[in-house]
C-alpha cells in the first residue's frame, strides 16, 4: 500500500498510522452504522512487537506457520476452507437473534441501553479475528496485497454504486440502472 494510501481510510486521514479509523481509535466513542453511538472495545494483549498493520499481522503469521512448520498445510484450498468454517462459527453465534438483540449485547443498542454479555463480546471478537487472519493469511500465500486489494475493490464499488442511484436503497448495482425492483437483498458488495 502507498504510504498516502496506508494514512488515509475512508477519506479520513491517520497520519501516523497504517490502520483504519475505526482500529486507530479504539476505546474512543464512534459513530457506526444507523448512527448508533458505541465504544469500540480495545484488546488487553498488545502484540509483543507493537505492530498492528496488516504488514504485521502478516509478518507475524508467517512466523507463526515457520515456527509449526505449517506451510505444508497452508494451502490455498485449505485457508479458504478454514476461512469458511470461521465465518460459519461467527454466523452461529447470531444465529436466531435479531440485530437488535446483537447490539444490545455488545452495548450498541438503539435505546441506548448498555447490556453489554462481556462473554459474548469476547467471542464475537475471538471470530472476527479468525476470519481476520485466515484472510490476511490466505492472501499472503496467494501473494495478493490485501490492503491494495481492498482500496481497489472499495473504488470499484463506487463506480458500480454511485451516491445519487444507490443512496438509500439495496437495489444490486445491476437493477439500479435498469430500473428493477431490487427486492432489498443489501447490494451483493460492501
Amino acid at each position: 500500500m502507498s504510504n498516502r494510501a496506508s494514512q488515509v481510510f475512508n477519506g479520513v486521514s491517520h497520519p501516523d498510522s497504517n490502520i483504519p479509523s475505526d482500529v486507530a481509535d479504539l476505546g474512543q466513542p464512534t459513530l457506526v452504522g444507523n448512527g448508533i453511538r458505541k465504544r469500540a472495545r480495545s484488546t488487553t494483549v498488545e502484540p509483543e512487537d507493537n505492530s498492528d498493520s496488516i504488514s504485521g499481522f502478516r509478518e507475524r503469521l508467517r512466523e507463526f506457520a515457520n515456527d509449526r512448520d505449517w506451510n505444508q498445510f497452508h494451502t490455498p484450498k485449505n485457508l479458504s476452507m478454514g476461512l469458511a468454517g470461521e465465518m460459519g462459527e461467527l454466523m452461529e453465534l447470531m444465529q436466531w437473534k435479531t440485530d437488535e438483540a446483537i447490539l444490545q449485547q455488545v452495548g450498541a443498542g438503539q435505546d441506548g441501553s448498555s447490556g453489554v454479555d462481556d462473554r459474548f463480546v469476547e467471542a464475537l471478537g475471538d471470530e472476527v479475528a479468525d476470519v481476520f487472519l485466515y484472510l490476511v493469511r490466505l492472501s499472503d500465500v496467494l501473494g495478493l496485497n490485501i490492503g491494495q486489494c481492498a482500496l481497489k475493490k472499495i473504488k470499484k464499488n463506487a463506480v458500480k454504486y454511485p451516491v445519487d442511484l444507490a443512496k438509500g436503497n439495496a437495489k444490486k448495482y445491476d437493477e439500479l440502472r435498469e430500473g428493477g425492483d431490487g427486492g432489498g437483498g443489501g447490494g451483493g458488495d460492501i
